[in-house]
């Protein structure tokens, strides 16, 4: 499992991920992966739409009180590197506060919420399933970092 951003470095325990605001006030971080061994499905769209034979990959990330992320599972073409790895990059994984929102919602603060989440380990992981049967995951404790919400829509 990688960053999913510019250089795609390796997630390890303990990597923390930078959260960016989205224009409509949502949350999201970004994954990535590299990997070897599954197959990669039609190269062809049109081909890949007909059969669905790219793998299935979803994102999830996870505190103590549940899944946060947003049901994410796509079929994606990876990407082959010159060493011969397969690679996704730049996907977004939207996720919520709370896996469950609280009645009381409308008052809480958003900032003493955040701040607390930025304490939490989390697990952030990948499930890629190939349309010939195999099933690859992957997982790492993580921490998030929010951006001030004075940086405004897309942590800027």
């Amino acid at each position: 499992m990688t960053s999913g951003l510019g250089d795609n470095q390796a997630i390890e325990d303990g990597h923390v991920l930078l959260v960016e605001r989205g224009s409509q006030g949502g949350v999201h971080i970004y994954g990535g992966l590299r990997t070897r061994g599954i197959y990669r499905g039609s190269e062809d769209d049109y081909q890949a739409l007909l059969s669905g034979d790219r793998p299935l990959i979803e994102f999830s990330l996870e505190n103590a009180d549940g899944v946060l992320s947003s049901p994410n599972a796509m079929r994606d073409l990876l990407t082959i590197e010159d060493s011969g790895a397969m690679v996704l990059s730049g996907r977004r994984v939207v996720f919520r506060h709370y896996s469950e929102l609280p009645d009381d919602w409308q008052s809480l603060d958003w900032q003493e919420i955040e701040g607390r989440l930025e304490q939490e380990e989390m697990i952030f992981s990948v499930l890629i399933n190939d349309s010939r049967g195999r099933v690859l995951q992957d997982s790492a404790t993580v921490r998030i970092d929010f951006p001030d919400s004075e940086q405004g829509m897309m942590g800027r």
